[in-house]
């Protein structure tokens, strides 16, 4: 039996396969990388994107905080947000502070959060604790008149707000000072202990008890030992 190819079996056995590959390459593939959309990260945008909002129209991922960020062709672009409450503070990207209520800072500004409640109207309360976080002393002898430039500087940090007979490990709120070491945070009524974080040796820093009363605020400011002698 002649088992050289001749011109009948190619047309009967190869040519049949070349065409199927040629119908999955050439007609098949592009519908599905239409299909895949603008998404995919191996298509590439001709038109001009140039800010969040073209981004986000042509059709390219939004990732990051809130999906506050759209990356087209290798650029990443940033929403922006026109910061007027708590929400718009998180869509702008700035991180929400674990207090009750949470708190956002943007800029020099902190928006407290909404709580809407149903048995008690809308929350956040009337009543809280404000002050600031000093460190000190700056230096290590006093003069008479005082050198202003050894009076307590302003201290960044965080403070603890530790409700009475809890455990010093789940404070019921934490609150970032500013850069001037000012903190704020509205609290319901009742007996608390304010406890700003320190580092060791130093600085330590004092723990304060307080009572909030119902509609007001509490002034408090807090000090910070740097050890200095």
């Amino acid at each position: 039996m002649d088992t050289k190819p001749t011109i009948k079996n190619f047309i009967v056995v190869i040519l049949p396969a070349v065409l199927v590959v040629f119908v999955i390459f050439f007609l098949v593939m592009p519908k599905v990388r239409e299909n895949r959309g603008t998404s995919d990260s191996d298509s590439i945008y001709t038109g001009q994107v140039t800010n969040f909002e073209e981004c986000q129209l042509a059709g390219f991922p939004t990732s990051g905080d809130y999906l506050g960020e759209c990356t087209a062709n290798g650029k990443v672009f940033k929403r922006i947000v026109n910061v007027i409450d708590f929400e718009s503070c998180l869509l702008a990207g700035n991180p929400a502070m674990e207090s009750y209520p949470r708190q956002c800072r943007n800029d020099d500004t902190t928006y407290t959060e909404e709580i809407k409640d149903d048995s008690f109207g809308i929350l956040p309360f009337d009543s809280g604790v404000k002050g600031k976080v000093t460190l000190g002393p700056t230096c290590t002898f006093i003069e008479d008149p005082p050198d202003p430039n050894c009076e307590d500087q302003p201290y960044v940090t965080i403070v603890q707000v530790i409700a009475t007979g809890s455990p010093a490990s789940s404070p019921f709120a934490t609150i970032e000072t500013d850069k001037d070491g000012n903190y704020v945070t509205m609290l319901p009524p009742g007996e608390y202990a304010l406890q700003p974080i320190g580092d060791l040796p130093f600085p330590r820093c004092e723990t304060k008890n307080i009572i909030v009363e119902p509609g007001a605020m509490q002034e408090v400011d807090l000090l910070c030992d740097t050890g200095i002698r």
